[in-house]
């Protein structure tokens, strides 16, 4: 798109991350997730649930944590997909403490799960 022209934007660019995660192709997904802000562009709570979705989907979930609180320090406040993505990817990885932490965050936040 840069090539011929074209400025994508933020929803160009959140749907692509989201398309390519949907195909597992992550590493793709972050480079493109990483490269937005040296285009002028901010990721929104879409952008990161689409790329905490994918890497929930390939059980990267150390990586998905990371991004949730990179997401949070940022000043986006995540929305009830973007817990249900996660609270999904944690609890398919077993009994852990990290659902139980989460699900209390998000009754405090006055959210509910869609599970």
């Amino acid at each position: 798109m840069l090539g011929k022209g074209y400025r994508p934007d933020l929803v160009s660019y959140s749907a692509l991350i989201d398309g390519l995660c949907k195909h597992r192709r992550i590493d793709e997904a972050q480079q493109i997730f990483y490269e937005m802000p040296k285009q002028g562009l901010r990721p929104d709570v879409v952008t990161y649930s689409a790329l905490i979705d994918g890497l929930c989907k390939v059980e990267n979930l150390n990586e998905a944590i990371k991004l949730f609180k990179h997401m949070i320090e940022n000043g986006h406040v995540p929305d009830m997909i973007t817990y249900t993505t996660l609270m999904e990817g944690l609890c398919k990885k077993g009994p852990h403490q990290e659902p139980i932490t989460l699900l209390h965050e998000i009754l405090k936040n006055g959210l509910t799960l869609d599970l």
